[in-house]
C-alpha cells in the first residue's frame, strides 16, 4: 500500500474488516480476526467471541521490548512501517543500555518511519526520489541489504515527525479525507504548473508555503520549496519536498535478511507458519512483506500488505480439549486503536499464513519468494 494513494486508508478499513465472523470461500479470506484466552480483555471486541481459549503457557513466544504502534493513515506506507519496526526493534536490542525502552526512544535513535520512505518508495534507479504509487518497487531483500552494506542512514523521527504530518488529515472522516487528497493534487498541480523551469525563474510563492506547511505541518520555506519545484521529476520533488534538510543518521549495521522461500521454492502456507515461529523463538519480529489484507476471489491478491509478527501461543477449547489452534501476535501499522480491536493483534496463524499472496510463474501460482523476513544476526 503506497503513499499518496487515493484509496481509502487501511486505518479506515480495517474497521469493516473485523466483521467477518467467519472464513470467507475466497482464495484469500480474512486473516484479521481476533481470537481471545482468557484474561484477555474483551470489552473493546467488535463481536463478542463465542469461545474464550486457554493458552498453552509452555508454547508461548513473545518479543519483549517491541516499538510502539503507529498507523500509517493516509500518507504512510505499510513498507516502510513495517521494516522501521524491524530496524527500531534491532536498534533497541543493539544499544540496550541506551535504550531501555523500545515504545519510546531517545529523540536521538528514534527512526522516523515516514522517513523510511526514502528507501521502500525511491524510484528504482534514483536514489533521491519518492514515488507514490510503484509500478516497479524494489525488493525488501534488496532495500534491507543496501541499508545494511550503507551503513544503515536513517531519518530521526525528530526531523520527520510522521504524526505532525498526517495531524490535520483526520483519515476516519470523509472531510479528513477529502482534505488530503485536495492537499495531494494541489501538490501535483503546482508542480505541473512550474514542470521545466529553472530555480531562479519559479515565481515566489508565500502563499504556497503557507499552504502546504498549514495543511501537512511541514515546515518548509520558500528557498527549500523553489528547490523542490526546480527538480525534473514529480517524484524528485516530493522527496526534496519532505525530506530536504533531513540529515540520515547512523543506525547499528551488520544484518542481514533471512529470508523464506527461497527463488522458486514451492511452498505451503503451513511451512510459512513454521518459518515465522523459527524467527520468532530466535527472538525476532518476523515480517510478511505481502500478506493479502482482505476477502476476495482468485490468486491475483489486489491488496498487498506488509505486516510484522511478534508473538505465537497456541490456545485449546477448555469444554473440547482436543480442539486447539495456533495463534500469532501481529504488529500492525493500522494504529493502537486497531490493535486494541484485535484483540493486541492475537490472530489464527493458519488463516493468518494462508492469506500469503501468490505470485504467477510458468503458469502457475505459488507463494513469492522472501515472503517470511526477519533481520539476522
Amino acid at each position: 500500500m503506497h503513499i499518496l494513494s487515493k484509496q481509502l486508508s487501511f486505518l479506515l478499513l480495517s474497521w469493516v474488516t473485523i466483521i467477518f465472523s467467519q472464513p470467507s470461500l475466497a482464495d484469500y479470506t480474512n486473516p484479521f480476526i481476533p481470537v481471545y484466552s482468557k484474561g484477555d480483555d474483551i470489552s473493546y471486541a467488535a463481536v463478542k467471541p463465542d469461545v474464550i481459549y486457554e493458552s498453552i503457557k509452555s508454547s508461548e513466544v513473545v518479543i519483549p521490548n517491541m516499538p510502539a504502534y503507529k498507523t500509517q493513515d493516509g500518507l504512510g506506507e505499510c513498507r516502510a512501517f513495517s521494516l522501521a519496526t524491524l530496524i527500531q526493534k534491532y536498534t533497541c536490542d543493539k544499544w540496550k543500555s541506551d535504550i531501555p525502552n523500545c515504545k519510546n526512544p531517545p529523540t536521538d535513535s528514534a527512526i522516523s518511519y515516514f522517513g523510511m520512505l526514502a528507501y521502500t518508495n525511491r524510484n528504482v534507479d534514483n536514489t533521491e526520489s519518492l514515488q507514490p504509487n510503484q509500478d516497479k518497487a524494489r525488493s525488501m531483500m534488496n532495500i534491507i541489504n543496501d541499508l545494511s552494506t550503507n551503513g544503515n542512514q536513517l531519518i530521526l523521527e525528530s526531523c520527520k515527525p510522521f504524526d505532525t504530518l498526517v495531524n490535520s488529515f483526520d483519515m476516519k472522516t470523509l472531510e479528513g479525507r477529502a482534505k488530503r487528497d485536495q492537499f495531494l493534487d494541489y501538490l501535483k498541480n503546482l508542480y505541473t504548473s512550474n514542470k521545466s523551469a529553472t530555480e531562479a525563474n519559479i515565481t515566489d510563492c508565500p502563499e504556497c508555503v503557507n499552504e502546504i506547511n498549514k495543511a501537512a505541518g511541514l515546515n518548509t520555506d520558500l528557498s527549500k520549496l523553489k528547490k523542490a519545484l526546480a527538480k525534473d521529476t514529480y517524484d524528485k520533488f516530493l522527496y526534496a519536498l519532505f525530506f530536504s534538510g533531513c540529515k540520515f543518521e547512523n543506525f547499528p549495521a551488520g544484518f542481514s535478511p533471512a529470508a523464506y522461500p527461497a527463488d522458486s521454492l514451492s511452498v505451503t502456507p503451513k511451512e510459512i507458519k513454521l518459518n515465522v515461529i523459527s524467527g520468532l523463538k530466535l527472538g525476532k519480529p518476523v515480517m510478511l512483506p505481502s500478506l493479502c489484507a482482505f476477502p476476495q476471489v482468485g490468486d491475483d491478491c489486489k491488496s498487498v500488505h506488509a505486516i510484522v509478527v511478534s508473538g505465537f501461543k497456541t490456545v485449546c477449547n477448555p469444554i473440547k480439549k482436543t480442539e486447539c489452534r495456533d495463534l500469532f501476535k501481529v504488529h500492525n501499522s493500522w494504529g493502537a486503536e486497531w490493535q486494541q480491536q484485535m484483540n493486541d493483534g492475537w490472530v489464527d496463524a493458519d488463516q493468518f499464513t494462508s492469506n500469503t499472496s501468490k505470485i504467477k510463474a510458468n503458469g502457475k501460482y505459488r507463494i513469492a519468494s522472501a515472503s517470511v523476513i526477519w533481520l539476522a544476526p
